[in-house]
């Protein structure tokens, strides 16, 4: 009598620079379920796309997790497909300049979120105050105009003020008796 062999096949994850994730085996019996979910910084995932598919697999279609393995059959490679998060951290410190000239104090900080890998433009978060005004603006240390909010949350914007100088002139005359100096 013949005796049969189940055909072992392979599922071969491209986390798409998501978290590593080992190949599966699983053959036509298996009763096992796609749940492999890889992560990614800044990112929600979102589905799997067949490449290279054999067998029962369809390039080019999603798989979710939770797609059942049971009568698949076939190769093939995965690739994670991603959702850029929105509410991705990101800091604004305002730097206003001392009084001697010696540095900057900081002023303000503020928190805001937005889109992961979006870019920001830096003079959208300037502050008009009297007296002030914007001497340089940096993104993560660098002088910038824009900056892309880091997947980490790691993006930080640096708003630096110098004060306005003024020259006062005084003259004698209308109540001013002399001026010396």
């Amino acid at each position: 009598y013949a005796i049969w062999e189940k055909t072992a096949y392979t599922i071969k994850f491209d986390t798409n620079g998501g978290s590593a994730i080992a190949d599966k085996k699983y053959d036509t019996e298996s009763n096992d379920y796609l749940n492999e979910t890889p992560t990614k910084a800044g990112y929600t995932f979102n589905t799997w796309i067949a490449e290279n598919a054999t067998g029962t697999w369809v390039d080019g279609t999603s798989y979710i997790k939770g797609t059942p393995l049971k009568g698949m059959m076939g190769n093939v490679t995965l690739v994670a497909q991603w959702r850029a998060n929105t509410n991705t951290p990101y800091t604004v410190y305002h730097m206003n300049q001392k009084t001697d000239g010696s540095g900057y104090d900081q002023y303000l900080i503020e928190n805001f979120t937005g889109t992961t890998d979006s870019v920001v433009t830096l003079a959208d978060f300037v502050k008009t105050q009297t007296g002030f005004s914007v001497a340089s603006m940096q993104a993560n240390g660098a002088v910038a105009t824009e900056a892309t909010i880091a997947p980490d949350g790691s993006l930080a914007i640096h708003i630096y003020y110098d004060r306005e100088s003024f020259t006062v002139t005084a003259t004698a005359g209308n109540g001013v008796d002399s001026v010396s100096g």
